[in-house]
């Protein structure tokens, strides 16, 4: 009779452990009022509802929202994989549960003053081409005025040369159109 008495002392403090955590988990426990309106009104359609009915439906609904789970998963698992083969450079993990690296990126990668730097672009590309221009006008005039300074001293040196009753000079002149002409 002792043993009996102290399995069933056992069985009774077994009891009050689990009522204890069963009011513990139901403090815990967060409705979520969307899925508590799907299973009133499912609950209210059925006048005296078969709760072991319900329980194997519901539990059909729970694989297949696992089944869908998993499959969008393994896509999601697909689709990172091309993208790091994409961009082999970028070492994220493949099976993350969460998408906090790729979301980092695409924050920093998200350009919200794109239209900003476009015409910043353009205002430095319309300042580079007027900066070659003049620079390209600058180096011709210097070679003008350098191919100027050398006729002058080439016709010196042949001013001093003896060619009998002939003279020589060279002369450089604008052509007609764009051009020069060295005589």
């Amino acid at each position: 009779m002792g043993d009996l008495q102290r399995k069933a002392e056992e069985f009774q403090r077994e009891a009050v452990q689990l009522e204890e955590e069963l009011v513990a988990k139901e403090r815990a426990l967060e409705a979520d009022q969307e899925l508590e309106g799907v299973l009133k009104t499912s609950l209210e359609g059925n006048e005296t509802p078969r709760y072991d009915r319900l329980k194997d439906r519901y539990f059909a609904l729970l694989k297949r929202a696992e089944e869908a789970r998993e499959e969008a998963y393994r896509l999601l698992v697909s689709a990172r994989g091309e993208y790091v083969r994409k961009y082999p450079n970028r070492n994220f993990s493949l099976t993350a549960e969460d998408n906090q690296e790729y979301d980092r990126l695409l924050e920093i990668m998200e350009c919200a003053n794109l239209e900003e730097y476009k015409n910043m672009a353009a205002e430095q590309a319309k300042s580079a081409v007027l900066h070659f221009k003049d620079d390209f006008m600058f180096k011709i005039r210097s070679a003008i005025r350098d191919a100027l300074q050398r006729r002058d001293e080439l016709n010196r040196i042949i001013n001093r040369l003896d060619f009998g009753k002939d003279k020589y000079q060279f002369v450089i002149g604008k052509e007609q159109g764009a051009g020069w002409q060295v005589l």
